[in-house]
């Protein structure tokens, strides 16, 4: 639903200098409208991504945690955006975006190095 509006916004933007948007853009309407060189999809292990979804400061995610924790049920209303979650970062779309056809980069215990994944995605668009 959102992607017409960020389609959009992104379409009114200034074009005289690169625009880098995290986004939920969906990968076959990605495919329609942009190429390799113009989309890195980043990815951590489907269950990480769950279990660690709050532990970032993300000012977005401490928000929904707060509106959370002033349920009348906050360990059931927590359960319950876990379970959505695990249904957003299932197998069957991680291995969709694996496959996707654009570059991949992985967040994993053994590559912590945020400095070094920083620079590979500003030489995938070309940036550095």
């Amino acid at each position: 639903e959102l992607s017409r509006f960020e389609i959009t916004e992104l379409l009114s933007m200034p074009h005289d200098k690169p625009i880098v948007v995290d986004t939920n853009i969906p990968l076959d309407i990605l495919k329609s409208i942009s190429d390799y060189d113009h989309v890195a999809v980043m990815l951590a292990d489907p269950s990480k991504s769950v279990e660690h979804f709050f532990n970032r400061q993300d000012p977005e995610k401490q928000f929904l945690l707060k509106q959370i924790q002033k349920t009348d049920h906050p360990d059931t209303a927590l359960e319950n955006f876990k379970e959505a979650l695990a249904k957003a970062n299932s197998q069957e779309h991680y291995d969709a975006f694996m496959n996707s056809g654009f570059k991949v980069f992985k967040r994993d215990d053994g590559n912590t190095d945020i400095f070094q994944q920083y620079q590979k995605i500003l030489a995938h668009f070309k940036l550095d």
